[in-house]
């Protein structure tokens, strides 16, 4: 993964009261999230219990929050990489 600002949301809840994720499935799904957010040296690590798979839909601010903060810290980033002007000749 390239080394850019990036925002991951992991829910706490997976599956349905009918069909529950098996707790081997979630420490799966959590440690993959992780190993994401481990990628990156400039990210966030959002973790949400009030909402299930559709984050989006039950938590529309939260991601619409983690979007503003990557929109940010990359303009932030891009200021501090962009290089002096050059020197006109003498």
């Amino acid at each position: 993964m390239p080394d850019v600002p990036m925002a991951v949301i992991t829910s706490l809840h997976h599956g349905t009261d009918k069909q529950p994720v098996p707790p081997e499935a979630e420490a799966v799904w959590r440690k993959l999230n992780n190993e994401i957010f481990q990628s990156t040296t400039y990210g966030i690590h959002i973790v949400t219990a009030k909402s299930g798979h559709g984050i989006g839909r039950d938590e529309p601010e939260l991601v619409l929050n983690a979007i503003r903060w990557v929109l940010d810290a990359a303009r932030t980033r891009a200021k501090n990489l962009t290089p002096p002007p050059a020197e006109k000749p003498k």
